[in-house]
């Protein structure tokens, strides 16, 4: 892991008075152990400064490292918007490094491409063509209220022609994205294309910010979330979520797999989320209070408006099925939950299980949207099914149950 700042005690090259596109300025580039994050011996490296970010040779800082390879080179060719290196050591002391410099872009500094402080992230949309933004991203922000509000409005103005006025946001998960593709006039905007926007690296999400029109609503669905365990900072996972918000969505309609512990549901069941238990350990709104997305303290009394459920069951009545009801506990992942666990899950009132939502609810409550949650329950939770889990089986049940989950969000929709 490597990290650049600016000569003299740590000030940014803006606060020395570097410009932009210069050369021969002299940095520190400090090497840090992955995860720990400990600072190692700092070097002077002669660079060039090129929007911020510092181009230096990778040469000079290659024996501040315990071994050769120990810097994968994807987290040096996503810098530069390079990720054909991605999972291959670092092995050619020739490549160059883009490194972020944190300081001067107003971010709590951290180590480059470490989870919860990651460096800029390179979107490949094709061969010749490869778009880069600063996406590695919000793990900084998370605790920078301001520069999470500057990032949001830089996605938004990106997006804000191609989609308009949002009524409806709606985050479609594992194997449930295929709904967008139905939308009127529905068009895709890749999330690599967004500023700042993560990405997802799971199967079953396709990564599209979907827009289209449905029942006479603008409606505006991420095909596909980022989660904690793919090394996601919280700001990150609830930043679509946000995005959706500040393109004037009121209602949030998010879905998920999820892992059946009520003796109530059945594989390919659908429930209505009443209520949720945040189990993953940390918040999406950790960090000063930002009023402009909504207050300090937001009350989460009713995290899923009663309305919508009441709305979400009469329609399910009449396309000839029950929706049931519960509650949805929310856990890091990425391994599924042991049978002890289902047991404590149990214990503490939960109805089903996943490694979503619950961030993405706390940000949608705290920007006063209007909360629906749907959870297809893919499978049994451990200890319950008689048999191994699978992520290939979540994405089959959800295939098997597309017709009728499908109906029930169109159906909804015109109801509202």
């Amino acid at each position: 892991m490597i990290d650049a700042r600016a000569r003299g005690r740590g000030r940014s090259l803006k606060a020395q008075g570097v410009a932009e596109r210069s050369r021969d300025v002299e940095v520190d580039v400090c090497a840090r152990v992955p995860r720990r994050c400990d600072l190692h011996e700092a070097r002077p490296v002669t660079a060039t400064v090129v929007d911020d970010a510092v181009t230096v040779v990778v040469q000079p800082i290659a024996g501040f490292f315990d071994r050769p390879g120990a810097i994968p080179l994807d987290r040096l060719g996503r810098g530069h918007g390079d990720n054909r290196y991605e999972n291959r050591w670092f092995d050619d002391h020739a490549r160059l490094a883009v490194v972020v410099d944190y300081l001067s872009r107003g971010f709590a500094h951290g180590p480059v491409g470490t989870p919860g402080c990651t460096g800029e992230q390179g979107h490949q949309t094709s061969d010749r063509d490869s778009s880069r933004h600063p996406a590695g991203t919000i793990a900084e922000v998370a605790y920078n209220a301001g520069a999470m509000m500057q990032a949001i409005n830089e996605a938004k103005e990106a997006v804000a022609d191609r989609v308009g006025k949002a009524d409806v946001a709606m985050v479609l998960g594992s194997g449930l994205g295929d709904y967008a593709n139905g939308l009127e006039g529905a068009r895709a905007i890749p999330y690599g294309e967004i500023p700042r926007m993560p990405l997802s690296s799971v199967s079953g999400h396709a990564g599209n910010l979907v827009v289209g029109e449905a029942a006479g609503k603008r409606i505006v669905a991420m095909q596909g979330r980022t989660h904690l365990y793919e090394g996601h900072s919280p700001g990150e996972v609830a930043f679509g979520v946000r995005l959706m918000a500040m393109l004037g969505a009121e209602t949030l309609i998010v879905t998920n797999a999820a892992g059946g512990i009520s003796g109530s549901l059945e594989v390919g069941s659908l429930m209505a989320i009443t209520d949720q238990l945040n189990l993953t350990g940390v918040s999406s709104l950790v960090g000063p209070n930002d009023r402009q997305m909504g207050p300090r303290f937001p009350d989460m009394t009713e995290a899923f408006d009663p309305a919508l459920i009441e709305v979400a069951g009469r329609v399910a009545t009449q396309l000839g099925f029950e929706l049931a009801r519960g509650v949805y506990a929310g856990l890091l992942g990425p391994a599924y939950e042991t049978p002890a666990e289902v047991r404590m899950l149990r214990t503490l009132g939960a109805d089903a299980v996943g490694m979503s939502t619950v961030l993405e609810v706390l940000a949608a409550r705290h920007m006063g949207l209007r909360v629906l949650g749907i959870s297809c329950i893919s499978n049994l939770a451990a200890g319950l099914s008689g048999g191994p889990l699978s992520h290939e089986e979540v994405k089959d049940t959800a295939g098997r149950v597309r017709s009728r989950f499908e109906s029930l969000l169109s159906g909804v929709l015109e109801s509202m």
